[in-house]
């Protein structure tokens, strides 16, 4: 199994793409690669479909996928807001590759959305793994996550909405010879592979955890029994100055979903977020659907806090691999990360490099990160997910 990944910037798309060509053809030593994912940023919709037709012609995968996005990732750095391409290749032997796209669409409960996924899939492969691309206008990714851990429940999905656009139609996702503006393009990985998920959610918790005791839909009426506001203004009168400008407009919700007793844990928690309030009934609206008797816990964003959270499960997965051999691997960030965030470029992706070793990994920005925390599938915001791809456990790489 091999992996490699370059970040291209030359503004001469065939001489960039010619150079990226002549590395991999030395990198897979005229082998053909399995699945070449690929993200584009900076380009205008003439420049992908050209960007598009040179990838089969002149990498020459067997496969591939890709998007246009806000930024991109590879070779140690993040790249935003400017003109350049991702692209990681992969030689993946016994892993079975199966291609697809959905087409737009609102599913009216999880199993629709497995009944249209399975039209895309051979019934005599092993439970495959995801890389998901969707458009988040055209596409019910929520729902159709649901459908992946009911159908597919020991897989590892990942991937992200596509990021760059500001209304239906404005994005960009390919795979193999089909370029779409809508919907989903994804790719089934079965076979002798393993893949490692690490999930950054970015936040601190503030307040002790509590139980939701009054609630509908995605609006809770009580916590322990008493307005959710008093809480607020309770909590609030306990923090530092530093941690009361925060307050304003850096305050989430962590909702747990583990099965776990107390004590609850950071990472324990699906961070969602606060989209409103109402001081007269004390009620609060959250970015998800809530039921009584779900543990909660307030969180605040900081840079400071995706830091040390993204250092806290970067070193966690150092611990638990136990010499798991991964020869590369896909990023996918937030938009709100990068450097907005942190006030310089390449954070993560440094961060991740200093802490487990530098290995190839390719990525983009995303409009919402796709990834799981304690086994369920989630879509998220202001993360950065990260996965290692390897042989089955107990085989070689094949690497020399």
């Amino acid at each position: 199994m091999k992996w490699e990944t370059l970040l291209l910037c030359d503004e001469h798309l065939e001489r960039g793409m010619a150079e990226a060509a002549e590395r991999f053809a030395h990198v897979f030593s005229g082998t053909t690669p399995d699945l070449a994912i690929v993200f584009f940023c900076g380009y205008n919709r003439d420049e992908v479909r050209q960007l598009a037709q040179m990838i089969p012609s002149l990498l020459k995968p067997r496969h591939w996928i890709g998007c246009l996005s806000g930024g991109v990732i590879g070779q140690g750095r993040e790249l935003e807001q400017q003109k350049a391409i991702s692209i990681s290749m992969a030689s993946l032997p016994e892993v079975t590759l199966q291609p697809f796209h959905i087409t737009s669409q609102h599913f009216s409960e999880p199993a629709t959305a497995l009944d249209a996924l399975r039209l895309h899939l051979s019934t005599t492969t092993p439970a495959p793994h995801f890389i998901l691309l969707a458009d988040p206008y055209t596409f019910d990714i929520e729902t159709f996550l649901q459908a992946l851990d009911l159908g597919f429940p020991e897989s590892v999905k990942m991937g992200g909405l596509v990021s760059g656009g500001n209304k239906p139609g404005d994005h960009i996702m390919m795979v193999d010879d089909g370029i779409y503006q809508t919907g989903l393009s994804g790719v089934a990985l079965s076979g002798s592979l393993h893949i490692d998920s690490i999930v950054s959610q970015g936040c601190r918790p503030i307040g002790p955890p509590m139980f939701i005791t009054s609630c509908k839909n995605n609006l809770i009426y009580e916590l322990d029994n008493r307005s959710p506001v008093d809480v607020l203004r309770e909590i609030y009168d306990t923090l530092p100055e530093s941690d009361q400008e925060l307050f304003q407009n850096a305050l989430t919700l962590g909702i747990a979903v583990t099965a776990k007793q107390q004590p609850l844990e950071q990472g324990d928690f699906l961070i969602r977020q606060i989209i409103g309030g109402e001081p007269s009934t004390g009620h609060l609206a959250i970015a998800a659907p809530v039921r009584s008797y779900q543990a909660v816990q307030f969180h605040l964003r900081d840079p400071l806090a995706a830091r040390k959270d993204l250092l806290r499960v970067l070193k966690n997965h150092g611990q638990a691999r136990l010499g798991h051999q991964s020869v590369g691997g896909l990023m996918f960030s937030c938009l709100g990360r990068g450097k907005g965030l942190f006030g310089l470029s390449n954070h993560d992706i440094h961060l991740f490099q200093t802490t487990l070793g530098t290995l190839p990994i390719g990525g983009f920005f995303c409009n919402g990160e796709i990834g799981p925390v304690h086994g369920k599938t989630f879509l998220h915001g202001f993360t950065s997910a990260f996965f290692l791809f390897g042989p089955a456990k107990g085989e070689s790489s094949g690497c020399e």
